[in-house]
């Protein structure tokens, strides 16, 4: 008799997903804990980590440091996509394509002076376009400082988002990331790469990500259409 080998990971996810599917776990459930996963599987961290990190990425779950699991609403919604964490952004790389449009040195403007603390110096901007579904879902701006960006090639971030191409491939460790959301309506460029009418509503999202030395690695500034973007927040008390 033949027998084939299952990983230990793919068995916890098809039984955690097979659940939420038969609705024994349902949207906003609260899922077992690591440790109740290891005994009930027999298993080491690892593996349960493995099979948790697969489901947050297919979109199936929200993890919360401190407050545990939770079963995310309407998986797989085509065309929207949740952010919520940094882990949701390094997940966004995972499945969607980049398509660069500009990866060149940008003279200092008193703007970046000021959001990176510098009183002189050039920097790297990059755009490009991130499809979902080869569906234009967001125009990115990002500009790092030049001692940073001139460590960075364009392929090094055809299949990754720039932020994690600087923690994963230049081991620049991030801490933090400061965002802010904002309404507005699409110009006659923008409206161009996003395949949508001008004056349409959009939403702005700036990020600016730190090191765990509070020194501020990237500013990106990203333009969705209003029907491609879904932020949710969980809100407990203590």
């Amino acid at each position: 008799m033949n027998h084939r080998f299952r990983p230990i990971h793919l068995e916890i996810r098809e039984d955690l997903l097979g659940r939420m599917q038969s609705g024994e776990y349902k949207p906003g459930d609260r899922l077992p804990t690591e440790k109740e996963l290891m005994l009930k599987f027999s298993t080491s961290k690892s593996p349960v980590r493995q099979a948790l990190e697969i489901l947050r990425v297919e979109g199936y779950i929200h993890r919360h440091p401190g407050r545990g699991t939770f079963v995310a609403p309407s998986p797989q919604e085509d065309g929207i996509w949740t952010i919520g964490s940094i882990q949701d952004v390094f997940g966004l790389g995972a499945q969607t394509k980049f398509q660069l449009l500009d990866f060149s040195p940008d003279q200092s403007s008193e703007e970046m002076k000021k959001i990176f603390k510098s009183k002189g110096g050039n920097f790297l901007r990059i755009q490009g376009l991130r499809l979902l579904k080869d569906k234009p879902l967001y125009y990115l701006t990002v500009v790092l400082p030049q001692k940073i960006g001139k460590n960075l090639q364009p392929e090094d971030i055809q299949d990754t988002p720039v932020i994690v191409a600087l923690e994963k491939k230049l081991n620049i460790p991030l801490k933090k990331c400061i965002q802010s959301i904002s309404a507005g309506l699409v110009d006659r460029k923008l409206a161009k790469y996003l395949q949508t009418a001008p004056q349409s509503p959009m939403l702005c999202i700036e990020r600016l990500y730190f090191t765990d030395h509070e020194e501020p690695i990237e500013w990106a500034r990203s333009f969705f259409r209003a029907s491609s973007f879904k932020h949710r927040s969980i809100l407990s008390r203590k």
